[in-house]
């Protein structure tokens, strides 16, 4: 790096900037500065010749500085554990160096127990150093109360325990459709290698030992549902062995099993409520298909499950000895706790914050559905699955880096102007889901404690992208530290009539899962973790999840992308509207890379290719056409279909060839009487074969028509004959005396047929091009006086064409 005259390279700044570009570990540790490159005769960067690097015993970066006092040793120490790096300055952003908002959530859980205060966690978007953050809590540690009880502690099982709030919510699903499988979660983790069975089989039963949720169900006890936890019961893992299949069989025949058991139904008063299946594809090669009800899972707790499972797999191998200490709380205690805390106050004072943000909120988000919405939810769904490429992580979280907010808010405001734009809605609600996880002692707990938060989206067209980013930040920071509400509990205090068409509030989630996933890696194995693969259900209308993808190497985490998961109701949505929903999301995602100025009513959802087809292709309408006279196409058509209905009036019917014929006739007769090229021919007729018969015939005789309305007046329709220099008329005979006097040869064709069906029908020639003539039509005039407007052979097929 060589800069600029007068400019002074600062160490923290590049390191902040190169951290938007590489993996955290792929960051220079140290910056060595140089009066000057020392090259070589050729002029090259002579690299033998450059300075040894120089560390000192205390820090291995230029820009480090160490902990200063013990409140901000503690924070170091707690952050470099969360965020898994070794060193962090005081000085350093924590999102610079590849926080977000679930290990913010983190920090802060850690910062309440190690310092006991009580701190909102929009505080740590404010002051992302250790330095600042330090300062804040010197600040507010002789000043705040603790809201919460110090710890969650056991509680004793000599009585029953309710279920948690979210399990309530849960099990009152389940007991309205026992049928619905829309919260059946299922994951499959694939072994290629040397599998040790056994060890598997050893792993699983040591988790449902150690946590009680994985031998939980539900009693009912006086009409209410609580926890029935039993006894730990070893039992064997099932085992399916398809080796017997031919090789291009096995993997259809996998993912039918797989499918088969996400749809095998549950019973919550009884176990199992999480099972297990190992199938064997081929000597090294397995697949474990793990399929559990909602009421005992969330998706944090899948994570936890994967490092348990790694963990004592991995020591099964070898040794009888589990290497994990025993939990220090189980999902019974927190339920107990958290009912307890929340009847303390914090339930109410929630409520208040939700019954004044949520007053006036539409219940519907009214988006365009491809089918009716069903009187009744029937919960069927499908997903579409997009892997968005790690360029684009970087440039989102680069987004959020430069705004100050998170990577959750920069795709929450894409798919809130998705939304808006779709439903043409600038006040909606969405639903997001929330881990529910902000104290310590949750960190490592199995079971469902996610609960879902209500975001009043109100949208301003003259609001910037940037503008945008910051409202939502704020918003969101308001909602997490009201989080804790029961979703039901806030529905029943907001008073929302409910309608089973649709869920209550909200009809379409968008969720964030950016839980730290562990490596998957576990010696003579390869493995890979499926999860979120869809069971032909769908919760809500839309369920959207963003969860971000890294790959482990050297302890740091390495971005490689976004997996989107687009759940959808089947009933409601086509594929083909969710592609292209998913098609203009990614569009706006580019907007707030490359234009976070753009005002939201200057944002087009169009993507180039749709932009194309409706500003070029849709308006292409320059088209070939027959350079021929009107009559000329006529003409083909009879021969190609004589004996076809050309015309039906009262009754009757004429047909192309005797149309033909008649025509031919009449325009005999009409060149006999000097009409020919751009001479004009009045009609004053009533509806009529003989109307018709009028028409064409002028125009095979090579004149122009120009009709004349019977329900005019006399001075008008005098006007017209005059002005157009009609020299031949042609009416019916109860039509004369509406007509004023005139010079014009007139002929009646109902009474001079008789004469005119003497007259050879064979096809007439009259010299008419394309540029002549066809007819000249009166319009009312500016001045009040008719004006006549003529059109030729050409224009007329353009029109008609």
């Amino acid at each position: 790096l060589v800069a600029t005259e007068g400019q002074e390279l600062i160490a923290a700044d590049l390191r902040a900037f190169l951290a938007t570009l590489l993996p955290e570990y792929m960051l220079p540790t140290l910056f060595v500065p140089l009066e000057e490159l020392p090259v070589t005769p050729n002029g090259k960067v002579d690299r033998d010749a450059l300075p040894e690097p120089v560390f000192s015993e205390q820090e291995n970066r230029a820009d480090y500085v160490a902990p200063r006092t013990e409140t901000e040793r503690i924070l170091v120490n707690l952050c470099q554990e969360v965020l898994s790096i070794e060193q962090i300055s005081v000085h350093d952003n924590i999102f610079m160096l590849g926080a977000y908002s679930l290990l913010a959530t983190l920090i802060m859980s850690r910062v309440r127990a190690a310092f006991q205060v009580v701190l909102p966690l929009v505080t740590i978007f404010q002051a992302p150093t250790m330095a600042q953050l330090a300062e804040l809590i010197e600040q507010a540690r002789p000043n705040t109360p603790l809201e919460t009880p110090p710890m969650i502690t056991t509680v004793e099982r000599d009585k029953p325990i309710p279920l948690s709030f979210s399990q309530e919510r849960v099990w009152f699903m389940h007991y309205l459709d026992p049928s619905n499988t829309s919260y059946h979660f299922q994951a499959t983790l694939r072994f290629k290698g040397h599998l040790h069975v056994e060890a598997v089989e050893r792993a699983l039963n040591e988790i449902v030992r150690r946590h009680e949720i994985f031998r939980t169900s539900v009693q009912e006890i006086d009409g209410q549902p609580m926890q029935n936890i039993h006894a730990f019961t070893p039992f064997t893992l099932p085992i399916i062995d398809i080796r017997d299949l031919p090789p291009e069989l096995r993997e259809a025949r996998f993912s039918s099993l797989v499918q088969q058991e996400s749809r095998r139904l549950f019973d919550l008063s009884c176990l199992p409520l999480v099972r297990w299946t190992l199938v064997q594809l081929d000597d090294q090669h397995y697949g474990l298909i793990h399929v559990e009800h909602h009421l005992v899972h969330d998706g944090w707790s899948l994570n936890v499950f994967l490092r348990e499972f790694m963990a004592l797999y991995q020591a099964f191998v070898s040794t009888d000895v589990s290497p994990l200490p025993e939990p220090a709380i189980q999902f019974a205690d927190f339920v107990a706790w958290h009912r307890q805390w929340m009847q303390s106050g914090v339930q109410e004072q929630q409520l208040h914050y939700w019954k004044q943000k949520l007053q006036g909120a539409p219940t519907l988000l009214k988006l365009p559905t491809d089918y009716p919405r069903p009187a009744t939810q029937r919960f069927k769904g499908a997903a579409a699955r997009v892997e968005m490429p790690k360029q684009l992580y970087l440039d989102l979280r680069e987004v959020g880096n430069r705004e100050g907010v998170t990577l959750y808010t920069v795709m929450l405001a894409a798919f809130c102007i998705l939304m808006a734009c779709y439903a043409n809605q600038d006040d909606f609600c969405i639903g997001s889901a929330i881990a529910n996880r902000r104290w310590k002692e949750t960190e490592e707990l199995l079971g469902m404690l996610v609960n879902n938060i209500i975001l009043r989206i109100q949208l301003d067209n003259t609001l910037t992208l940037s503008d945008l980013l910051h409202q939502l930040h704020a918003l969101t920071m308001e909602a997490y530290e009201n989080q804790d509400v029961p979703f039901d509990k806030l529905v029943e205090a907001v008073h929302v009539e409910r309608d089973l068409s649709h869920n209550p509030l909200f009809q379409v989630m968008f969720s964030f899962h950016d839980s730290a996933a562990p490596a998957l890696e576990l010696p003579e194995l390869e493995l890979e973790l499926l999860d979120g693969i869809n069971n032909g259900s769908a919760k809500f209308d839309m369920n959207v999840t963003a969860a971000p993808r890294f790959s482990q190497k050297n302890g740091h985490r390495d971005p490689i992308g976004i997996t989107l998961v687009w759940e959808y109701n089947t009933d409601l949505f086509t594929s083909e509207t969710i592609e292209r929903m998913l098609n203009h999301l990614q569009n706006i995602l580019q907007k707030l890379i490359t234009n976070p100025e753009l005002r939201l009513d200057q944002l087009s959802l169009l993507t180039g290719a749709e932009h194309q087809q409706i500003v070029e292709t849709w308006n292409s309408t320059a088209t070939a056409y027959p350079v021929h006279c009107i009559h000329e196409l006529f003409q083909e058509q009879a021969a190609r279909n004589p004996t076809g209905t050309a015309l039906v009036f009262e009754g009757r019917s004429l047909t192309y060839s005797e149309l033909d014929l008649r025509s031919n006739q009449l325009a005999r007769h009409l060149q006999q009487c000097g009409v020919g090229p751009d001479v004009l021919v009045g009609v004053c007729m009533e509806r009529s074969f003989e109307l018709v018969i009028a028409l064409m015939g002028i125009l095979k005789a090579g004149g122009g028509y120009v009709p004349l309305d019977p329900g005019y007046p006399k001075d008008r329709l005098a006007y017209m004959l005059e002005d157009s220099g009609t020299g031949v008329l042609l009416t019916q005979s109860h039509l004369r005396v509406v007509l004023p006097e005139h010079t014009a040869h007139t002929i009646c064709l109902d009474q001079d047929w008789s004469v005119l069906a003497n007259i050879s029908a064979e096809a007439v020639t009259s010299g008419v091009l394309p540029a002549n003539l066809a007819y000249m039509i009166y319009t009312s005039g500016s001045t009040g006086r008719p004006k006549g407007a003529m059109n030729t052979h050409e224009a007329l097929c353009n029109r008609l064409l």
